[in-house]
């Protein structure tokens, strides 16, 4: 039986994916967790064969948690499901060792075949991801790539608006720490100010409608439906 664990702060969509993974006549063994503060001090990560990350903000961006999962279990085999306007990178998921990344609103089957890839040891990506890493690798234009994981986590935060003193909360870092993530950030993406880095992100479509994209939920297969129910 192989045991994943589904981690998502969006309760209703996590039931939705426990709910079809269970049915989906394979030998699953599915749990949800909607709380990282409480997962990580309670429960044993290697006990589950695949983690399935959908949208785990919970305060903490997604290549935070992946880094985090990876402190406490270096094995684990991590399948991503971010949303466009999620604080993550797919050259960034990819060091931090993540199997499958997927798009949000794929479809049920595509999910399955992605599950079914990580647990036998096996990456899996969509062709839209694929196309998007050989973009983000080898254009020598997407200096967003050469970013640290938290350096790409602090700009994506910086660039949606949030001051130093909320971003130095969020990571439990010194306002000052802060201020040297933003300079070195500066310098790698040959920026000049706050405004100039908008204007990157602008370029290389880093900044997407997020109200649309919160919309753009899993569908077909019944997985909209059933997030939606």
């Amino acid at each position: 039986m192989n045991r994943i664990l589904v981690i998502t702060v969006q309760h209703q969509l996590g039931e939705g994916i426990v709910h079809l993974l269970r049915g989906a006549n394979r030998c699953y063994e599915v749990e949800l967790s909607s709380a990282l503060p409480q997962l990580f001090g309670t429960v044993d990560l290697a006990d589950f064969q695949a983690i399935l990350l959908a949208e785990p903000t919970d305060g903490l961006p997604i290549l935070s948690t992946v880094h985090r999962i990876r402190s406490l279990h270096k094995q684990a085999r991590i399948i991503v499901l971010p949303r466009r306007d999620s604080l993550a990178s797919l050259p960034h998921l990819c060091r931090l060792g993540v199997y499958s990344v997927l798009q949000f609103d794929c479809s049920f089957d595509e999910l399955l075949q992605a599950v079914d890839a990580t647990l036998k040891g096996q990456s899996y990506m969509s062709a839209t991801v694929r196309q998007g890493l050989a973009a983000e690798l080898y254009d020598s234009d997407h200096l967003h790539s050469k970013l640290s994981y938290r350096e790409f986590e602090i700009f994506s935060l910086l660039i949606r608006g949030y001051s130093i003193e909320e971003t130095a909360r969020l990571f439990s870092i010194s306002k000052k720490s802060v201020s040297v993530y933003k300079s070195s950030i500066r310098r790698c993406l040959r920026t000049r100010n706050l405004s100039d880095m908008v204007l990157y992100a602008f370029r290389h479509g880093l900044l997407v409608d997020q109200e649309r994209e919160t919309n753009a939920l899993p569908g077909q297969d019944g997985f909209h439906a059933l997030t939606h129910s």
